[in-house]
Parts: structure tokens; sequence; C-alpha cells
């Protein structure tokens, strides 16, 4: 997937490769994620920077910050500009 893309697609993307793959093999686009949704679902940013926590509860967390973020026009914006800025984080994202 395009570094381009909008994050609506970005997460959909996103969602789908983690509950394909884990949180574990998308650990860098979860923190991405993490970063842009701690102003508006700060619980579930912690959850998901939280390599502690299980599994499933990250899941649901990214879940939680996803919504948040789409909710949100900063938090948008500001996911915008991270993957816009940023090379490849952790695994690239590739359509599904």
């Amino acid at each position: 997937m395009s570094l381009n893309s909008t994050p609506n697609s970005y997460l959909a993307v996103l969602g789908a490769q983690v509950a394909a793959d884990g949180i574990a093999a998308h650990v860098g686009d979860v923190l991405v994620v993490a970063e842009a949704a701690v102003q508006v679902a700060p619980g579930a940013a912690a959850v998901l920077a939280d390599v502690g926590q299980p599994e499933v509860t990250r899941q649901r967390a990214l879940a939680v910050a996803s919504s948040a973020v789409l909710r949100s026009r900063a938090a948008a914006e500001s996911l915008s500009a991270a993957l816009a800025g940023t090379a490849v984080m952790g695994t690239e994202l590739t359509a599904a």
C-alpha cells in the first residue's frame, strides 16, 4: 500500500493484516496509529504501545484507536502527516 493512501484505507488494510498476521508482524505501523490516537483515545494508544498486553487486547485497542482517529480531523491529519513523512515504520503494508 502506498504511503500516500488515506487514513481510512491505511487503517482498513492494517486492520486486515493484523487480523491475519498478528500485532507483532506490524508493530511499527501499530505504533504510528498509537501516536496519532494518543489525544483522542489515550487508553487505546497506551494498550497498543504496551507489548505486555495480550494479543486480543491490543487488537481491540487497534480497532478503538482506528475509529477514534477517523472521527477526529486533527488525529486523521496527524496520521496522514506521519504516513507522508515516514519511511515504512514496520512491515510495508500491501493491499490485501
